[in-house]
């Protein structure tokens, strides 16, 4: 049984299917508290519900700084056995990092609480231990990825289950604030999966952190990071323009159809860029041509393509379970534009192969900045001078643009692979 599953994990699809399988929890997760609270939520608390998703995932990004990415080429560079003084200092950089994070949107938040432009406080403190938590959730993540362990992470992942659905219906039962009950239990279930993983992983009995190998990491990770942020900076001015600019219905809307796309995010898309970064660094490093490699990217039309059809058959028990008064035709439309976005993400990453394989994520960092600024510029307008709709139509279309230039970028470096490959890369010291 175990070589069956080791040989699962060493195929791509095998590996993409377990990380599926470890996602399943979330996405179970996040399906069920959308449902479970649907009946308590107005349409504000969606909008601030989504907004305030949005703006842990960018301040999350930022204590992160890019070591991801650095710790990655770390393993690579290093070797497996070497790597648990990287890993020590890794997490406990962005555990505290993370923590500060959420300190910050705690303050943010209870200054719009105090101006009467934020309605949700309950949450705000749970969100610097649940930043914490996260972000050295990531970095174990990250460190099982590597090793192609997704069947580790799926086992402890589906022990959260009960516990994260135990702990919604409590709050509850008791009648706590729903989204204070939501945060909360989120963040006892990442205590309990570093728990999981940190005890498989034996990383208490590391002797030593590698503290030189952060600044190494941090200065690889620092454009990669940039072009998250950039990304995640433009989902945080749609979400701040549908809350405070939109109608309360429409902004509403934006929220639940925001909330709707999550399994397809974890299960599908989420899983998906897990596998990718499992494989791509060993398919460049083991000596994979230029052409070979365009293949493998070229194949990966076929996962954008079918993000539509996943979506729509993922968030549809959902949309029909949960208690809102939102209608399917106007539903639909917020929902199309959120999927729109959520698959150009998706595809984006091995769009980017051109930037890993030349271990310079500065076009990235570009790219990014470009629709951020396009995005900035043109939501708030169309949603002031055209209305909801067409600032719907518009936000759905940004993304692709990213995608089209990010393309464009990793074709000529694959058409060069031989002359391009290997860079010259800084190395730990």
């Amino acid at each position: 049984m175990r070589a069956l599953i080791r040989a699962w994990e060493s195929s791509f699809a095998g590996t993409w299917g377990l990380f599926a399988l470890a996602a399943i929890p979330s996405a179970f997760s996040a399906g069920w508290a959308l449902v479970r609270l649907s009946s308590h939520l107005s349409a504000v608390d969606y909008a601030e519900w989504a907004v305030l998703t949005v703006a842990t995932t960018v301040l999350g990004s930022i204590s992160q700084l890019g070591l991801k990415p650095g710790y990655m080429q770390y393993v690579t560079d290093h070797g497996k056995a070497a790597r648990y003084p990287g890993l020590a200092a890794a997490m406990l950089t962005v555990g505290f990092t993370g923590f500060i994070a959420g300190l910050a949107l705690l303050l943010t938040f209870s200054i719009l609480a105090k101006w009467g432009s934020w309605n949700n406080t309950g949450p705000l403190p749970w969100l610097g231990l649940m930043m914490a938590a996260g972000n050295i959730t990531m970095m174990l993540h990250t460190d099982l990825r590597i090793l192609g362990k997704s069947s580790v992470i799926a086992a402890i992942a589906f022990i959260q289950v009960p516990l994260f659905v135990g702990l919604l219906e409590l709050g509850l039962k008791l009648q706590y604030d729903p989204l204070t009950t939501f945060y909360a239990a989120t963040t006892l279930c990442s205590l309990v999966f570093i728990f999981g993983i940190g005890t498989y992983s034996r990383i208490g009995k590391t002797q030593g952190l590698d503290t030189k190998f952060l600044k190494w990491a941090i200065i690889i990770g620092l454009p990669a990071m940039g072009a998250l942020l950039s990304k995640y900076a433009s989902d945080l001015t749609v979400s701040a323009a549908f809350r405070w600019l939109a109608p309360e219905n429409d902004a509403g809307l934006f929220g639940f159809s925001m909330k709707l796309i999550e399994p397809l995010m974890a299960l599908y898309i989420g899983s998906f860029q897990m596998a990718w970064g499992a494989f791509i660094y060993g398919w460049i490093k083991a000596g994979t041509s230029g052409s070979q490699l365009h293949q493998k990217v070229w194949r990966t039309k076929w996962f954008g393509i079918a993000a539509f059809p996943a979506g729509l058959v993922l968030a549809y028990p959902i949309w029909i379970n949960a208690e809102v008064a939102f209608s399917y035709g106007e539903l639909s439309v917020f929902f199309l534009m959120s999927l729109s976005r959520a698959a150009a993400f998706g595809i984006s990453s091995p769009m980017g192969v051109g930037q890993t394989i030349r271990r310079n994520y500065k076009r990235g960092l570009q790219v990014h900045l470009i629709e951020f600024f396009l995005t900035a510029v043109t939501i708030p307008s169309a949603m002031i001078f055209l209305g909801t709709y067409a600032a719907c139509a518009i936000a759905g279309l940004l993304p692709w643009i990213t995608v089209l230039l990010l393309s464009r970028h990793s074709l000529f470096t694959l058409n060069n692979f031989d002359a391009i490959y290997p860079p010259v890369s800084p190395k730990a010291r």
